[in-house]
């Protein structure tokens, strides 16, 4: 967005601008990128732009050859606050009060709580069509929401235009170089590991966003495997997960409280106790550590995952305490100084504000 600002004055902006683009958005590897970005810079003369100088020496916060390597849903960084804003969209505006804010903030959550209900009843009641007879797309169709798995299919559906450019076999390891007719002129490199059941591709896909991408399940198809191991099929999209933010309680429970609520609250309470204890020292924390990590180990991975009945008998349970908390308007507190509406006004604006008089119309 500010390169219109900071370069649209060279004469070779738009040349400047498409490789620029290009380097920053096409590069799949660290190499690549830097590749590009410095035939873009010494081919049109941009040493000594402190601008692009300083920008490349933060390239490791922002370029997304450098980040794809690490889990972020997909997302950037300004789609986060958009997110935010959006969830935000009809409960809050500019001038909210504290008072009103906490209600609809109550309210906002409430009202996610329920979205997510309704969209668990809504996998749960039925599955969406995959687009091949491939068995690890019916394990994802089993698996994951509804959401999740029409990306997965359109990742399954774009295996078509994938051809093997070029197959490398050594030992254990095979390694593919696959065209993409969705990205002419690209070569993604694709390693697959038969010991392990291990595959990546150069895109990075999986590990930014969380979905495998069509390059990864073309090669898998080809190396003959039928049976995903659950390492490429994360929790969090799954279906059949209970999401953490329905145990956040809100003073709108009154009415829907459940014991599930009650014990998470109490829970959460005695954690908070045991975690500062565990902070005051390196002795305490490790013996902390070491306590959970075996607590957790020994819990079935029933405590993450309900059944549906389970689940429904959770969230209509008969509620066994009744809170009733009420959020009050803070206390008035008088403004010092000049009362507003008995400001000086000027010889004009008394003028102007100055009611006309009537006229008497019967006199005429």
């Amino acid at each position: 967005m500010k390169l219109p600002v900071k370069l649209a004055g060279l004469e070779a902006y738009q040349d400047i601008k498409h490789y620029l683009l290009k380097a920053v958005h096409d590069s799949m590897t660290v190499e690549e990128f830097e590749e590009k970005w410095n035939h873009t810079i010494t081919s049109h003369h941009l040493e000594e732009n402190e601008w692009l100088a300083k920008l490349y020496e933060e390239r490791e916060r922002w370029v997304p050859a450098f980040l794809n390597s690490n889990f972020f849903a997909g997302m950037s960084s300004t789609q986060r606050s958009e997110s935010m804003n959006a969830f935000f969209d009809g409960y809050l505006h500019s001038s909210t009060t504290l008072k009103v804010f906490v209600e609809q903030f109550e309210n906002a959550m409430r009202n996610k709580v329920e979205k997510e209900i309704l969209s668990d009843f809504e996998c749960f009641k039925g599955k969406l069509e995959c687009s091949s007879s491939s068995p690890m797309e019916k394990q994802f169709q089993e698996a994951y929401t509804h959401e999740i798995f029409k990306r997965v299919r359109l990742e399954f559906a774009g295996r078509q235009g994938c051809i093997v450019n070029e197959l490398v076999r050594g030992g254990d390891e095979v390694k593919y170089k696959i065209e993409d007719e969705a990205c002419p002129g690209k070569l993604f490199e694709v390693r697959f590991s038969s010991s392990e059941c291990l595959v990546g591709c150069v895109c990075r896909m999986f590990e930014f966003r969380g979905i495998l991408c069509r390059h990864a399940l073309f090669v898998l198809s080809q190396e003959r495997v039928t049976v995903l191991p659950d390492r490429y099929i994360l929790d969090r999209w799954r279906k059949d997960i209970k999401r953490k933010h329905t145990y956040v309680s809100t003073c709108t429970d009154d009415v829907q409280h459940n014991p599930v609520l009650e014990r998470y609250e109490k829970l959460h309470r005695l954690a908070v106790g045991v975690l500062e204890i565990g902070a005051e020292s390196v002795e305490n924390f490790n013996v902390l550590e070491k306590l959970l990590i075996d607590l957790k180990d020994n819990f079935p991975r029933s405590c993450d995952k309900q059944p549906s009945s389970q689940r429904k008998n959770s969230v209509g349970a008969a509620p066994d305490v009744v809170r009733t908390e009420v959020v009050r308007s803070p206390m008035v507190v008088k403004r010092k100084g000049r009362p507003r509406m008995k400001r000086l006004k000027s010889s004009m604006e008394e003028a102007v504000s100055k009611p006309k008089k009537k006229r008497n119309t019967a006199a005429c």
